[in-house]
C-alpha cells in the first residue's frame, strides 16, 4: 500500500515524504569517504609489470653437439649411452677412402718426428709407400719425397765435398805461403850480403886493389840477387792471391751449403706441417670426437653401418662441470625497452608444473644490444642462484629444460594504470586541436 493511497492530511504527507537532512548529509560524507579510501588504495596498491618470454635452462658451459661434416655410414662406433667421455676420445668414424689404421700410424709418427741420418736406409720401413691415406695421400707422398731429398743431401753432400776440397787447398796454400815467406826472409840476408860485398869491392876498385872484372862480377851478382828477390816477392803475392781466392770459394761454398741445407730442412718441415694440416682436416671431416670431458647422449644413432647425413647431430656431450646454471631468454621487441640488467625473473619450468613445484628465481645478467634479424627478438641471459623454487622444493637439473620467464620490469600503482588511458585520450584530443 502506498502512502498516496492513504487518505492523509497534506501536513502529514509532507512529514512522511520529506527526507531528513542529516541522512542526506551522512550519505554524502560516506560516499566521499569511500571515494577517498579508494583513491588512497589506488595509490598504495601496486603490482608488477611483467614481460613474459620463453626460456631455456642450461649450464654456463652448455652441452656440445657432435655434428656430422660428411655423408656416409658409420664404420666404427666406440660409444654407448651415458658413457663417460674424455676430451679427444674418438666416438665414431664416417666411411671414407682412407684406412683409419694408416692414418693413426702416420699421425703417431709425426708427433715424435725428428729427422735423423740413420733413417736413410730404413725410410721404406718408417714411411711405407703403400699406406692408404685417401685425401691425405698427396701430402704424405710429398712429405716422404722431401724427407728423401733431405737425407740425400746429408749423405751425398755435394757442397760439403767442395768445402772439404777448398779446405785442403787453403791448408796447402797456407803452407806454401809460409815457405815462400821463410825463403824471402832467408834470401833477404843473402841480398844484404851481396850488397855489402858490392859496396866493399867498389871501394877496393876505386883504390885499385881489385881488377875491373872482379868489380863488375860483384855488380852482376848484386843485380841477379835483386832480381831473384823480386821474383820471390812476386811469387809470395801470387800465393797470397791464390789463398784469398780459395778462402773466398770456401766461404761461398759454406754459405751455399748452409743455404741448401736450410732450404731442404725448411721444405721438409713445411711438407710435414701440410701433412699434419691435411690429417686434421680429414679428422674434422670423417672423425667424430669429443671436445670436452662429459657424458655421452645418443639420439638417432645406435648401430654401426648406420647412414648419416651432413649436419646431423650424431652425439651430444653433457659436460661434467656445469660452472653455474643460466637461462637463455628470447624477448620480443614489445616492451623490451623496459629491460635492464639486475631485474628479477620468475621461471615456470614445463617439466615441473609451477602450481605444484613453484617457480625458480633468477636475475638478468646481460641483454643483447640488437635483436636477431630472423626473429626480431632480443637475447637475455638469466643467472640462477639455485634450483630451489618459491615452494622451497629442489628441482633436478637437466640440460635444456624449457619454461616461461616472467621478467619483473617495474612496480606500478593502480592509480597510474588508471591514468594511462586518460592521458592517451587527453594527448590525442590536444593533438587534434
Amino acid at each position: 500500500m502506498n502512502l498516496e493511497d492513504l487518505n492523509l492530511s497534506e501536513e502529514t504527507n509532507d512529514v512522511l515524504t520529506k527526507q531528513p537532512k542529516w541522512i542526506v548529509r551522512s550519505g554524502n560524507i560516506l560516499v566521499f569517504a569511500i571515494l577517498i579510501k579508494l583513491f588512497i588504495l589506488s595509490l598504495i596498491i601496486k603490482y608488477n609489470d611483467v614481460i613474459k618470454a620463453d626460456i631455456v635452462i642450461t649450464s654456463k658451459n652448455p652441452p656440445v653437439n657432435i655434428i656430422a661434416k660428411s655423408k656416409g655410414i658409420l664404420t666404427h662406433i666406440n660409444a654407448i649411452e651415458n658413457q663417460n667421455i674424455a676430451k679427444g676420445d674418438i666416438l665414431a668414424v664416417i666411411e671414407n677412402n682412407a684406412n683409419f689404421s694408416d692414418i693413426k700410424f702416420i699421425k703417431k709418427y709425426l708427433k715424435t718426428f725428428a729427422p735423423e741420418l740413420k733413417d736413410f736406409d730404413s725410410l721404406n720401413i718408417k714411411l711405407p709407400p703403400e699406406l692408404n691415406l685417401g685425401d691425405v695421400q698427396t701430402s704424405y707422398n710429398n712429405f716422404r719425397l722431401k724427407y728423401q731429398n733431405y737425407l740425400n743431401y746429408l749423405v751425398l753432400t755435394p757442397e760439403k765435398n767442395r768445402i772439404d776440397n777448398y779446405t785442403l787447398q787453403m791448408l796447402s796454400k797456407s803452407e806454401s805461403l809460409k815457405d815462400h815467406t821463410k825463403r824471402i826472409e832467408q834470401y833477404q840476408i843473402q841480398l844484404d850480403n851481396e850488397e855489402k860485398k858490392y859496396l866493399n869491392n867498389q871501394k877496393l876498385y876505386k883504390k885499385g886493389i881489385i881488377s875491373e872484372l872482379d868489380y863488375l862480377n860483384s855488380q852482376n851478382a848484386l843485380s841477379k840477387a835483386k832480381e831473384k828477390y823480386q821474383e820471390l816477392k812476386s811469387n809470395l803475392e801470387y800465393e797470397k792471391s791464390n789463398l784469398l781466392v780459395v778462402q773466398n770459394n770456401l766461404k761461398q761454398s759454406s754459405i751455399k751449403d748452409k743455404s741448401l741445407l736450410l732450404s731442404s730442412s725448411q721444405n721438409l718441415m713445411q711438407s710435414r706441417q701440410e701433412l699434419i694440416n691435411d690429417i686434421r682436416n680429414w679428422e674434422q671431416k670423417y672423425i667424430l670426437s669429443s671436445p670436452i670431458n662429459g657424458k655421452l647422449t645418443l639420439f638417432d644413432v645406435w648401430n654401426q653401418y648406420q647412414d648419416i647425413n651432413i649436419n646431423d647431430v650424431v652425439f651430444t656431450i653433457i659436460p661434467n662441470d656445469l660452472n653455474g646454471i643460466v637461462g637463455r631468454v628470447l624477448i620480443p621487441i614489445t616492451n623490451s625497452g623496459k629491460l635492464k640488467q639486475g631485474q628479477n625473473v620468475l621461471i615456470k619450468i614445463e617439466n615441473y608444473p609451477y602450481q605444484e613445484w613453484g617457480k625458480l628465481r633468477g636475475t638478468i645478467s646481460s641483454i643483447s644490444s640488437i635483436p636477431k634479424e630472423d626473429t626480431m627478438q632480443y637475447t637475455a641471459i638469466v643467472e640462477l642462484d639455485s634450483l630451489v623454487t618459491t615452494y622451497n622444493r629442489t628441482l633436478d637439473f637437466k640440460q635444456k629444460m624449457k619454461g616461461q620467464a616472467e621478467i619483473i620490469v617495474d612496480e606500478i600503482s593502480l592509480f597510474e594504470r588508471l591514468l594511462y588511458p586518460l592521458k592517451e585520450i587527453f594527448e590525442t584530443s590536444t593533438q587534434a586541436n
